[in-house]
């Protein structure tokens, strides 16, 4: 049957991103993903004060604001960028994007102001090499 699979061990069809077999427990076997065709590399652990122009970045997270219902609304950058310079609080760079523009990704530390709601939290970054850089 289309969209599902089936369990070697007892049959069952369960859809297709199990990773188990809820009527046996028994794992699928998945093929092993091949990275050689890629052709960037990310660097997880970096001191984002280090960055320089024309660097890559991929960024999510950053500040959000919390209404009185318990509402989540982010307020940080998402994407890829590229570095144009590092400040105290943070980094300038140009969004990648088609439709991006110029921004601050806020790096600075956390705090709270309970006058607007505005919870400030550092976004998270993972750095963009090429694969000839390796």
């Amino acid at each position: 049957m289309k969209g599902k699979k089936t369990c070697q061990s007892c049959g069952q069809q369960t859809g297709p991103r199990a990773y188990i077999c809820p009527n046996c427990n028994t794992p699928f076997v998945f093929k092993i993903k091949n990275n050689k065709g890629k052709k960037n590399r990310v660097v997880r652990d970096f001191d984002w004060h280090q960055l320089v122009r024309g660097d890559l970045i991929k960024v999510n997270g950053g500040p959000y604001f919390m209404n009185n219902d318990g509402e989540y609304v982010p307020m940080g950058y998402r994407g890829r960028f590229s570095v144009q310079g590092v400040d105290d609080k943070g980094i300038l760079a140009w969004s990648t994007e088609k439709d991006g523009g110029y921004c601050h990704i806020y790096m600075g530390p956390t705090y709270h102001d309970k006058n607007t709601g505005l919870r400030k939290t550092p976004h998270t970054l993972l750095k963009i090499k090429k694969k000839e850089e390796v």
